[in-house]
């Protein structure tokens, strides 16, 4: 009787040509028959006839009537495969020994909660010929979490740490390289890639969800496998997917209302949001299903894999600057000096949002001069409120009234919020949202959805009388509805569509700085040369205060 095979190999592919013959030729060469093969053709449309390869080889042909992307044709894949295990490729791959298979099955079995990463080897290709790339060898990946652009993208680790321990097989934060090894049932059970649109951020969605669930994410640097490295794919990529899939994973994996508001607030400074944010919409209800189930396997938190990814040495020092003391310290006698010469009183530009900087400098110096002279130049600050300016967030009332109630909340002033925001409040109902054509949070109606909803919030938690009659609030519903219906762009559809949840299920999240801005700490911060306000310099500061906290957080509850 013929022994039966323990892997399969899964090979999605979109427009690849010759090269799908190619991989598969080298695997064969490579594995002794000791693999299944499934190749699913993700409706490639450059006129290749692919069908021929299946009646070449002894494989399993599979051809998607329409696109599906390669998330879900590698999930189609593992649920068609036979074997315990499985080998995931790209289809321009090379194989160079016949040891790989026994190592794979080998490793899986010592460790069945694991998805492995072989080792890769970067090839180039021109005029068929394949020629090895100089570079540096590389030991897995890590998840970038710090730069906007890079939200979520993989980065290769090129550290050596990983290759002086003498093992074979070592940790890893995330897999890259397009060659990953896992057990079918492991890979069910976490549900896979599920819930991710075409293109972008599989690996780390998968790494992250292993880490978190108590598995483990392996780099086997005795396996290498060969991986063509193009300039661009053989097929169009649309970007508003990839930021989709960057939201699917903030939702997903990131429970920390600090760490999710602040991947929100840098994801949504691409123009492209809009767009992504209404397909993460108009899927909540499959995104809110897979919520649940993770709430219910996941046995660690997001500062887990934060600790494990920061491991890699890749963001060493990101978060802080050098002398932390002393450069907040010139922040804030800066902006103190400047203070009274700003004309702008609103909460992005002007003194609104640096009196919330002072506020928690003088927290975090444990200085009662600090914290006098912030009570006196708030008090001053409301004593001299023109109440008839406009109601725009910017420079206006609403985020004036905003970064008040942010204070109250966070304890930095005490007394009555409905009477200290009695008057803001009464302006505020006074326009007609149904009438408001811009929707931005800068100058439109946005603004006035954050407002209302940082209200709520005290109301609600504190049990107080809601200022707003049900006539205001509802306009502004159907306003949001409206919206949201009609998929109208706007930066701020994700607080938009927060206020119709809170109005439908009465559901609202407590209001972080990361609601209104991005907190930014250039490399080249030179405080006299920086603006005062959220923007400038009190930005800065309070990133450096506020994430620093956050990590305080993190090792306490480690």
């Amino acid at each position: 009787m013929q022994k039966k095979n323990r892997l399969s190999v899964i090979i999605p592919f979109l427009n690849e040509k010759e090269e799908v013959e190619n991989t598969i030729n080298s695997l064969l060469d490579y594995s002794k028959g000791e693999v299944d093969i499934i190749v699913i053709n993700d409706a490639s449309d450059d006129g290749f006839d692919y069908k021929k390869i299946g009646g070449r080889h002894n494989l399993i042909y599979i051809e998607n009537e329409k696109r599906m992307g390669v998330a879900a044709s590698r999930d189609l894949g593992v649920s068609l495969c036979k074997t315990p295990f499985f080998l995931l490729l790209d289809a321009h791959m090379r194989f160079y020994d016949k040891n790989w298979v026994e190592r794979i099955i080998e490793e899986l079995d010592s460790t069945p909660n694991s998805l492995l990463c072989c080792q890769t080897l970067a090839l180039h290709k021109k005029d068929e010929e394949i020629s090895i790339l100089e570079r540096k060898t590389s030991y897995g990946a890590c998840v970038n979490l710090y730069e906007s652009e890079l939200l979520f993208e993989p980065l290769w680790i090129f550290d050596g740490n990983y290759s002086n321990n003498g093992a074979m097989s070592a940790d890893i934060p995330c897999v890259l390289g397009a060659g990953y090894a896992c057990s079918k049932d492991y890979w069910l059970y976490l549900k896979g890639l599920e819930g991710l649109c075409f293109y972008g951020n599989d690996e780390a969605y998968i790494s992250i969800k292993v880490w978190l669930s108590g598995g483990q994410c392996r780099l086997l640097k005795d396996v290498v496998i060969g991986h063509i490295y193009r300039d661009n794919p053989p097929y169009a990529v649309e970007n508003k997917y990839r930021l989709y899939n960057r939201l699917l994973i903030n939702k997903l994996l990131v429970k920390d209302p600090f760490k999710y508001r602040s991947f929100i607030s840098q994801m949504r400074k691409n123009p492209l949001f809009s767009d992504a944010y209404y397909c993460f919409y108009e899927k909540r209800k499959e995104i809110e299903n897979l919520e649940d189930y993770y709430n219910k396997i996941f046995k660690f938190d997001f500062s887990f894999f934060e600790k494990i990814n920061n491991q890699s040495g890749k963001f060493k020092d990101r978060m802080t600057s050098e002398n932390q003391d002393l450069y907040l310290k010139n922040i804030a006698y800066h902006t103190l000096l400047n203070f009274n010469k700003i004309q702008d009183a609103g909460i992005l530009y002007g003194k609104m949002g640096i009196l919330i900087f002072l506020f928690y400098y003088a927290e975090y110096s444990n200085n009662t001069i600090f914290w006098e002279l912030s009570e006196e130049l708030l008090d001053k600050f409301c004593t001299s409120l023109n109440i008839y300016q406009s109601y725009c967030f910017n420079t206006g009332l609403t985020g004036i009234g905003w970064g008040i109630s942010y204070l109250y909340q966070n304890k930095f002033i005490d007394g009555n919020i409905n009477e200290i925001l009695e008057e803001i409040d009464k302006k505020v109902m006074e326009a007609n949202p149904i009438k408001i054509d811009d929707l931005s949070i800068e100058t439109g109606i946005g603004g006035i959805f954050l407002y209302v909803l940082s209200r709520m919030h005290s109301i609600k938690k504190e049990q107080l009388k809601n200022p707003f009659d049900e006539q205001f609030l509802e306009s502004l519903f159907l306003k949001a509805k409206s919206i949201l219906d009609e998929e109208i762009n706007s930066n701020a559809i994700y607080t938009i569509s927060k206020y119709a949840d809170y109005y439908i299920k009465g559901t609202i999240e407590e209001p972080l700085i990361y609601d209104i801005t991005t907190l930014f700490f250039p490399n080249d911060h030179i405080v006299d040369s920086y603006t005062s306000g959220l923007n400038g310099n009190a930005g800065v500061g309070l990133k450096l205060i506020l994430e620093q906290n956050y990590v305080k957080i993190i090792k306490k509850n480690r």
